[in-house]
């Protein structure tokens, strides 16, 4: 059979929606009618074939160059990222470049997970496609997992995944798209990183087979083994616990002090990344509520001693929290965590205590990032779910505000996170400037766990 042949049987009795339904065997590409319909022949092979009035049609998702389907300059678009410096904020309210004043808008997608480790030249269609498509900023995200090498004294990065990475990097970069990312996504880390041994024998690098991209499921992406962190139980203890901050800071200084040998820059020190949210979704009311164990109790020794150093006078912690009985103490550390979705003077009290842990991180990394990194990205932080009133006082700190909500999350038909899947609308990551009653959008970005070499575009365009 010839490779532009489509061969089917039509039965006696077929509709329009049998026809389409019917099996088909396609050697090929479908060949596309110029004219005319297949002949009505009756419970019979109908075979079309490659000639005079049929035509192969070659399916290709590259767009070329000055066509119709060229999107590249619908955002005003310019190469390489960074040629007129960093992205920065105005006091306007909008994304700008430090050499050219005039407003910036950025349209992107993410890239999930094993999406940033192509070969080289698909890193290269894939950005030659994106910039055609009309984006000119990407996340990534979800990728750490794949980066880290586990089981080393210290962190480090696989170099089969690192060589990867820094190549998309670059081909991004020059072709004008700029990147953003999380400090802290979802990497693996050992419970004994944290609370025990300082070594990482630990951990052992697999949980439930997340890391097989065969049998890969969202439920064992955070669903992790008894000697590693849940991905969301690490967001939690990197604001309280010194030694899980300490790992948090391990990783950005191993990322940002890098110098990808294809830009010949630090990442630290190049304007193509363009931005930083420090964690995703890590907005405390999203996860404080589920606490246990180990964890728990770093929360509450640390509730306890805000309030201590808060209201040293018992009869005004009394009043701050509203019920106070005789042993709870915060000398002793036996003053209860409250509910921060709570009614009343303790749930007010303790939301104002998780704002500040969440300043004090806050300002604490950028510190770290502007002072010891000399990292010039903008910085953001609390992008997901839970927004209590007392946080829009610590957003008012960072550079950009970065915002997550889902519309109508994808239903994959498989337990794994592949197409086919039912979804109508997707996850839209808004980042804002702050400086602006009427701040700007960027960034809308897939929900797409897995979407690979090929990006889709979902949600709304973008704002500066």
């Amino acid at each position: 059979m010839d490779k532009n042949t489509l061969t089917r049987r039509k039965r006696p009795a077929a509709t329009a929606a049998g026809f389409a339904a019917s099996v088909c065997v396609v050697t090929a590409a479908l060949a596309v009618a110029a004219e005319g319909k297949p002949p009505g022949v009756e419970d019979a092979p109908v075979t079309i074939s490659e000639g005079p009035d049929w035509v192969p049609l070659e399916v290709c998702l590259d767009i070329e160059s000055g066509s119709a389907l060229d999107f590249s300059n619908v955002v005003p678009h310019h190469a390489p990222a960074g040629k007129f410096g960093r992205v920065v904020t105005t006091e306007a309210g909008h994304f700008a470049f430090e050499k050219r004043a005039a407003p910036a808008r950025f349209y992107g997608v993410d890239l999930c997970c094993t999406a940033q480790y192509l070969p080289h030249e698909l890193a290269d269609r894939l950005a030659e496609r994106l910039v055609r498509l009309g984006y000119n900023a990407v996340r990534i995200h979800h990728y750490e997992r794949w980066l880290v090498e586990r089981g080393s004294s210290k962190m480090r990065f696989r170099a089969d995944k690192l060589d990867k990475f820094d190549y998309l990097f670059a081909a991004l970069k020059r072709r004008g798209i700029y990147v953003t990312t999380d400090l802290y996504v979802s990497r693996l880390i050992a419970l004994a990183d944290v609370y025990e041994d300082p070594s990482r024998d630990a951990g052992t690098g697999r949980t439930k087979a997340a890391d097989n991209e065969d049998n890969w499921t969202f439920e064992n992406y955070y669903n992790v083994g008894p000697t590693d962190f849940g991905v969301q139980d690490y967001k939690m203890a990197v604001y309280v616990n010194d030694r899980a901050y300490e790992d948090f800071k391990a990783f950005a200084r191993a990322l940002l002090d890098r110098t990808n040998p294809y830009t010949k820059l630090r990442y630290a020190d190049d304007p193509a990344l363009a931005w930083l949210s420090l964690m995703n979704e890590d907005c405390p009311g999203n996860f404080i509520g589920g606490l246990k164990g180990r964890l728990r109790d770093d929360w509450q020794r640390a509730w306890n001693r805000w309030l201590a150093a808060r209201y040293p006078q018992r009869q005004a912690l009394a009043a701050a929290l509203g019920n106070l009985t005789d042993d709870q103490d915060p000398a002793r550390g036996t003053v209860p965590l409250q509910n921060i979705r709570g009614r009343g003077p303790g749930a007010v009290t303790f939301n104002a205590f998780v704002a500040d842990v969440l300043r004090s991180f806050y300002d604490c990394t950028r510190t770290f990032l502007r002072d010891e990194m000399h990292c010039r990205a903008l910085l953001s932080d609390c992008n997901g779910w839970q927004h209590s009133l007392r946080l829009q006082a610590v957003r008012s700190r960072f550079d950009y505000v970065d915002d997550h909500f889902y519309v109508d999350h994808p239903h994959y038909l498989s337990h794994l996170r592949q197409p086919p899947f039912v979804c109508s609308c997707a996850v839209i990551c808004i980042r804002r400037s702050i400086r602006s009653p009427s701040p700007p959008r960027q960034k809308p970005c897939s929900p797409h766990p897995r979407c690979r070499a090929t990006a889709r575009r979902h949600g709304a365009g973008l704002h500066g």
